[in-house]
């Protein structure tokens, strides 16, 4: 059977054997006709009797018109359910200018947040305490963000910014989104949302989250990524949160959801799909562990010996998901746990986009790998961290590797890449390049000096991570950061060398037992 649908109406699809509390959610993947594949997930399913009698609400996305095809997933054991066959309509010429629609919708769903919130409702259909978030403090706020950012952009729009308003608008507009909004007013004014209003306005955020997935990734607010990771959070979906945080390329920590990223500026994302698994033995989908693995693995991808800017985290169950890992191209996953400094790696092949790989660390059984030791030969070009003949091993160093860098020549070497490893004993000259990171996890010593420049940041992580800074150091804008029990010992460190730097320098202890030692 083919389902005739108009991209922004919700479709009801019957369905049974989806866990309704499950977190995780419901992944769905929608197969467009030109070779657009739009991911995301959905509100959870309601029962009609029994969980093998549910209806799950799904919202359309903007696609070309004709055949496509919808497949739905568990966001839990990650089984598919049978595929359908869909016949994507035209949409109808819109009425108006594309941003007024937007604009107007978005300040009728703050309206509406904001009254349910006062009356106490919207803590019905979300999730909020679990990602440590408040309405007034971050959702109002986001939406307001996502509201300027529409503006701003609508001011002078490149045609990639144009084309994605206009298939936000005709979303709205095909979805009857103010009509359901207005209803939804209706019932919170009178002090009661009925159920399936309920859903429905879970479903309409959801939707939103998803057409600004689209619109983030064309645009350079980076304020708007965090308004859209707060809004993604009141649907309390696995996938929608994975996929909202891997769709834009700000920075951003751990995140309630098990999902995590540490990346980069503004940027598109590479190619790719998903990885999703886990750190302990499953069966059946669900965890044999202790059930208390909240943000306590993070977990790397590295292709070609470069780590990419995405990062997995767990949740309390040790699931993790890492977004865009580029599609054919061969990976290394390495697991940390965070408590013990133990790692796992794993091998794999990029997925295409739209589709997932399994990763799981059986950190439960294994026996904790030896650390490689690797060393600077300079046999490249002498100066660069990244170029691979610099080191005797011929490749860069990863997480597990203990680095030492101490030759005759005393070269000045630059840190041009995000490094991640075991341990760092330098006694060369050191310079961290702007907006960089160096992060280790056991005892280490720069005993040449060490130059840090515009944002760059130095990361002694975990119980077991001490730095001692016992050469020269500037940091010149640089930030120094102890985090979970880590340590730096920093007696040399100065924090101005030029103009007003100190105003960019962070220096932060972040967790128990952390500790950052200045002069």
């Amino acid at each position: 059977q083919i389902v005739d649908v108009v991209p922004g109406e919700t479709l009801r699809v019957e369905a049974g054997g989806f866990n309704a509390l499950s977190i995780h959610g419901i992944g769905v993947r929608f197969y467009a006709s030109d070779g657009t594949v739009i991911a995301g997930g959905t509100a959870p399913p309601q029962e009609n009797g029994s969980e093998f009698s549910q209806d799950i609400m799904i919202p359309v996305p903007i696609m070309v018109p004709g055949p496509a095809t919808m497949i739905l997933f568990d966001g839990e054991t990650l089984v598919e359910a049978t595929a359908i066959q869909l016949n994507v309509l035209e949409t109808v010429p819109l009425e108006e200018p594309p941003e007024d629609l937007v604009v107007r919708v978005l300040d009728q769903l703050y309206t509406t947040i904001d009254l349910s919130n006062r009356q106490g409702i919207l803590g019905e259909y979300n999730n909020l305490q679990l990602f440590g978030l408040s309405v007034e403090g971050d959702i109002l706020p986001a939406l307001a963000e996502l509201r300027q950012g529409v503006v701003t952009v609508s001011a002078d729009p490149t045609t990639a910014e144009t084309e994605h308003l206009e298939a936000m608008a005709h979303f709205f507009d095909n979805s009857n989104y103010e009509q359901r909004l207005n209803t939804i007013m209706w019932q919170l004014e009178g002090g009661h949302l009925a159920t399936e209003a309920g859903l429905d306005f879970w479903n309409m955020i959801a939707a939103i989250v998803g057409f600004f997935l689209t619109l983030i990734t064309v645009i350079t607010i980076s304020s708007l990524f965090w308004a859209l990771v707060w809004l993604a959070s009141i649907t309390l979906s696995f996938y929608s949160l994975a996929i909202a945080i891997g769709t834009f390329t700000g920075k951003l920590g751990s995140s309630g959801s098990g999902a995590g990223s540490n990346n980069g500026n503004c940027s598109s994302p590479p190619s790719g799909g998903s990885g999703v698994g886990n750190t302990q033995p499953t069966a059946f989908g669900r965890s044999q562990g202790d059930n208390d693995l909240q943000d306590r693995f993070v977990v790397h991808i590295y292709v070609n010996d470069e780590r990419l800017p995405f990062s997995g985290v767990t949740d309390s169950s040790g699931y993790f998901s890492i977004p865009m890992i580029p599609a054919g191209q061969p990976f290394s996953a390495i697991a940390t746990d965070t408590q013990t400094q133990e790692t796992r790696t794993v091998s794999g092949t990029g997925p295409e986009v739209g589709d997932i790989t399994y990763i799981f660390f059986d950190f439960a059984s294994e026996e904790p790998g030896e650390p490689d030791a690797i060393a600077w030969d300079g046999g490249g070009d002498g100066s660069s961290w990244s170029d691979v003949n610099n080191w005797d091993l011929d490749r860069l160093p990863v997480a597990t590797d203990m680095v030492t860098i101490d030759i005759p020549s005393n070269p000045n070497i630059l840190v041009n890449r995000d490094v991640s490893v075991y341990s760092l004993h330098s006694a060369e000259n050191l310079t961290l390049q702007a907006n960089r990171q160096l992060e280790v996890v056991a005892h280490s010593v720069i005993s040449g000096s060490l130059t840090m420049t515009g944002e760059s940041t130095l990361v002694a992580a975990g119980a077991a991570a001490q730095i001692t800074l016992s050469g020269p150091a500037n940091l010149n804008g640089g930030s120094l950061l102890a985090h979970n029990g880590g340590v730096i010992i920093a007696p040399t460190v100065a924090l101005l060398t030029n103009g007003d730097s100190t105003a960019d320098s962070l220096i932060q202890a972040d967790g128990p037992g952390s500790l950052v030692d200045l002069p």
